[in-house]
């Protein structure tokens, strides 16, 4: 007798054993298990006209140079990018040409990978799809990229830019992690878009004679 029950109940033992394995315990991590997030931060953005006599003014044909310090403050993202992108600017900015009449180039970077120069009329990701999604380029932009960027560090690079008309001159700053799960996987949160319709931090240097 005892020997049928045991026939019996092994079997139900080890269907529920197997239930559990294949279905529930899978389920109870996935449900439990903390999403991973990257918090991509601009810490510092500076545009340095201390050698001139009037802050946050230059004359036409002087430079100017901007240092973006970025970070991640979150979990560690597959990838992050800072950018910076020049509305003004109805010409493409060139890395294979950086002499000093050159309208934008790169001083400095600490970033891991090479930086991306964007030209007007490129092939752009928009909406924070990555490249799912796509735009066409109206203007230049720079993008400093770490693939992956770490918690917690921290990254700088410094343009020298010199405007070429007068006017209200504007840089753009956004930094963004990849893959975006989240509001959190942007910064800033708000305000005005850009050509990617993606949230920026505007800065602004008037250009006079």
């Amino acid at each position: 007798m005892s020997t049928i029950i045991l026939i019996i109940i092994i079997p139900v033992l080890l269907a529920v054993f197997f239930a559990f394995s294949l279905y529930f315990y899978p389920h109870l991590y996935l449900s439990t298990r903390q999403v991973s997030q990257a918090l991509p931060k601009i810490i510092n953005v500076n545009l340095n006209t201390s050698s001139l006599s009037d802050i946050g003014n230059l004359h036409l044909g002087e430079s100017f140079v901007v240092t973006i310090t970025s970070a991640n403050l979150g979990d560690t993202a597959d990838i992050q990018i800072a950018s910076v992108s020049f509305p003004n600017i109805t010409v493409n900015i060139d890395e294979n040409n950086a002499n000093e009449n050159e309208i934008v180039s790169v001083l400095h970077h600490n970033f891991t990978q090479s930086p991306v120069f964007i030209s007007e009329g490129d092939e752009i990701g928009s909406e924070y799809t990555g490249l799912s999604k796509t735009t066409i380029a109206k203007y230049p932009s720079i993008e400093f990229y770490n693939s992956p960027w770490a918690t917690n560090a921290f990254y700088e690079a410094q343009l020298q830019v010199k405007p070429v008309s007068e006017g209200d001159f504007v840089v753009f700053v956004k930094v963004v992690a990849l893959p975006h799960t989240t509001n959190l996987s942007h910064y800033p949160a708000g305000g005005i878009r850009d050509q990617q319709q993606e949230f920026v931090n505007a800065y602004h240097i008037t250009v006079g004679k």
